[in-house]
């Protein structure tokens, strides 16, 4: 893969932003996009391109600063299947059971984590406020 076809893969909403050089054998890949930014530190020896490539697979997991994954539980209940945490999500092991801050949601589909994303931000806008 060449440094154009890299910045091809980059999602829509993204653009390359920085590319930092200057570290020993590494380079330093910087996204931006309307909510954040996404930065990568390639391993010893990678092209530019693969930075490029892994930061833009990295972006398309990302929505509004959120961190999404696609869990797909070996249960039968589907509406878990997708979630996505907060960047200040935080859980801890109290009294024997996991507790966390509520900064998390989960869905079934992608589409559907989205909407969720958009309504726990509108939930909480005044808190941030």
């Amino acid at each position: 893969m060449n440094v154009d076809a890299a910045i091809a893969e980059i999602p829509e909403g993204w653009r390359l932003y920085t590319v930092d050089m200057s570290i020993p054998n590494r380079s330093r890949v910087m996204l931006k996009g309307e909510r954040g930014h996404i930065e990568y530190v390639c391993e010893v020896g990678a092209t530019l391109a693969e930075g490029i490539a892994k930061a833009a697979k990295k972006a398309a997991n990302h929505y509004r600063g959120w961190s999404i994954s696609f869990d797909f539980p070996p249960i039968p209940i589907r509406s878990m299947d997708w979630s996505a945490t907060h960047p200040d999500y935080d859980a801890s092991l109290e009294d024997g059971e996991w507790q966390d801050n509520g900064k998390r949601v989960t869905a079934a589909t992608r589409e559907d984590l989205i909407k969720e994303i958009d309504a726990w931000i509108e939930e909480h806008s005044e808190d941030q406020a």
